[in-house]
């Protein structure tokens, strides 16, 4: 099948239409023409995630459970969209099974080449995050309307998620997707991936209150990892950062964070250690001084590949207070410890948007502060932090 032929197909893909014809073209060069006849499976539930689809002409259905007994369709999706495509970016197995729902004509992208595109075109990108976060609208909205006379509180959730995004939303910058589109991508992957796979579990049927509750709380968790996110970037792209001050006790502090980093933990090879010999009451932020100790104690944990410690050391006096995290992991070589606090720098093999060592620095320069890195490779990493009294 010729070029042209192809680009005028790509033309009536939704995420497509506000590309440029140089930008088309380029897709149209990676595409690979895949028909289909009716009932035809294009990947099943649990396959590897290696390729992205088109949908030219016909239609898909979409099954969890497909062709078992408790098997249920969850959506149909029509030409002009693509399917496949969370997976791919989540690096996950499939979530689903979709089948052709008629004779289609559609076209696969190869994983590799898909993501590369996502790289290369910071307006694809952007057109994606807006089609990702439709998902989750949808997600919630069906979610809200399934649950809504088994428990209120969940419809309070929903409506703090939905108000988050609309804040994304109307923050994100077009400038800035463009030069981290691929970090940020990684960065929301993951809690939109546990997000749209409990709400589709929820819109199956004969789900028993328990079981409803507890995909209710890994949503709810999911939801305040988002807006982690969005409050850091909202306060980059301010510039600025309003302190909101309260009185603290900074074993409790403590406690809190352990608390936070705990769930991310996936097994007892971490342990995580406290040292406190100056409680408090001080007087701080919490929110923001919360974020910077887990964002400290989260990269800890991603260094610490075959285990380790992370420790959190606090010591004061009539004048200031220091806060020291530290972790016995891969540490960080001298090139790039100089540039920890550049903003969308990541050193992680985890990935990240690049704003979290930048936001620490800002938040802590904000309470006339100060925050240093100490680290060796192979031997670890010390974050100093050192805070004055506030009357």
């Amino acid at each position: 099948m010729n070029t042209e032929k192809i680009t005028n197909h790509l033309r009536i893909i939704s995420q497509f239409k506000n590309l440029a014809i140089e930008e088309i073209d380029a897709i149209s060069k990676v595409c690979i023409y895949a028909p289909f006849h009716k009932d035809e499976i294009l990947f099943s539930e649990g396959d590897k995630a290696d390729s992205v689809y088109l949908l030219i002409e016909g239609f898909v259905e979409i099954w969890k459970d497909f062709k078992s007994p408790t098997s249920d369709k969850l959506a149909t999706q029509k030409s002009g969209n693509i399917v496949g495509e969370m997976a791919v970016i989540d690096e996950l197995t499939r979530s689903a099974t979709v089948v052709a729902g008629a004779d289609m004509i559609s076209y696969r992208i190869g994983r590799d080449d898909f993501i590369s595109l996502l790289q290369r075109l910071p307006e694809l990108s952007f057109e994606f995050m807006k089609s990702i976060s439709m998902l989750v609208r949808m997600s919630n909205e069906n979610f809200v309307s399934e649950l809504r006379d088994k428990n209120s509180k969940l419809e309070k959730t929903n409506k703090k998620i939905l108000q988050m995004q609309d804040e994304l939303v109307k923050k994100e910058r077009l400038s800035i997707v463009g030069q981290f589109s691929s970090m940020i991508l990684h960065d929301i992957r993951n809690p939109v991936s546990v997000i749209k796979g409990y709400s589709d579990i929820l819109l199956t049927k004969n789900i028993s209150p328990e079981k409803v509750k507890n995909y209710a709380g890994a949503i709810q968790k999911e939801a305040l990892s988002l807006n982690s996110l969005a409050g850091e970037m909202l306060d980059y792209s301010r510039g600025e950062i309003r302190l909101n001050l309260t009185i603290t006790e900074l074993d409790k502090l403590i406690e809190e964070v352990f608390s936070n980093i705990k769930k991310k933990l996936l097994n007892n090879t971490i342990k995580l250690e406290s040292s406190i010999d100056y409680c408090g009451p001080v007087l701080l932020d919490y929110d923001r001084i919360f974020r910077v100790l887990v964002n400290l104690c989260d990269n800890s944990r991603k260094a610490l590949y075959d285990g380790g410690t992370i420790k959190i050391e606090i010591t004061g006096n009539d004048s200031f207070y220091h806060i020291r995290v530290i972790d016995d992991g891969d540490g960080i070589n001298p090139e790039n410890l100089d540039k920890i606090f550049d903003p969308f720098t990541s050193f992680s093999k985890a990935g990240g948007t690049g704003l979290g060592m930048l936001i620490v620095k800002n938040i802590i320069e904000a309470h006339e502060g100060t925050v240093n890195v100490l680290s060796e490779e192979h031997l670890g990493t010390t974050v100093i932090i050192n805070l004055p009294m506030r009357n």
